[in-house]
């Protein structure tokens, strides 16, 4: 025998309305948690979830920022002809007066790629070279700032061509 029905947004979860019973009729409530909840009991929760929703917006709905240290750029040298990676070239970012010598830490994938300008925003020119390889310049490489860290890494792969010179006397290695 139902004593009382209504919507709330906590039992819309269930897609109907709560109903609490009393089906002794001794005072006792039966059915679902939130059956047993009267009305009053009910509005505070709803209250307290409603300041609390309120409490986060006026906060501000921000990422938590994690303390990993991300790269902002990421170059894959390879062989312009055969396409085999390039573990020894020289890669160099410049921003201004900033420059890095990127890393090549050997446990990459793709193989031969290089990593550096870590959490730090800015445009960059990087020269990529090799002995035995014509040298090549990328530029304008933008690296955005992020609210926790660099917005993404730019990432591009280079294949740098035979010197030719090197070539007449029996190749690049």
């Amino acid at each position: 025998m139902p004593v009382a029905a209504y919507p709330s947004p906590l039992s819309s979860f269930r897609n109907h309305p709560t109903v609490i019973s009393d089906p002794k009729g001794d005072g006792h409530r039966a059915g679902t948690l939130m059956g047993m909840l009267d009305r009053r009991t009910v509005g505070c929760i709803e209250t307290t979830l409603l300041a609390a929703a309120a409490a986060i917006l006026a906060l501000g709905c921000s990422k938590t920022c994690t303390e990993e240290e991300r790269d902002g750029l990421s170059i894959t040298v390879r062989d312009g002809r055969t396409g085999t990676p390039l573990c020894d070239s020289t890669v160099v970012a410049f921003d201004g007066a900033y420059q890095d010598t990127l890393s090549n830490l050997g446990l990459t994938f793709p193989p031969c790629t290089y990593h550096g300008a870590s959490e730090r925003p800015g445009t960059y020119r990087v020269h990529i070279s090799r002995p035995g390889y014509t040298s090549t310049d990328l530029t304008d490489l933008t690296v955005k700032p992020g609210e926790c860290h660099i917005e993404a890494s730019v990432i591009r792969t280079v294949d740098l061509e035979p010197d030719p010179d090197t070539a007449k006397d029996g190749g690049a290695d």
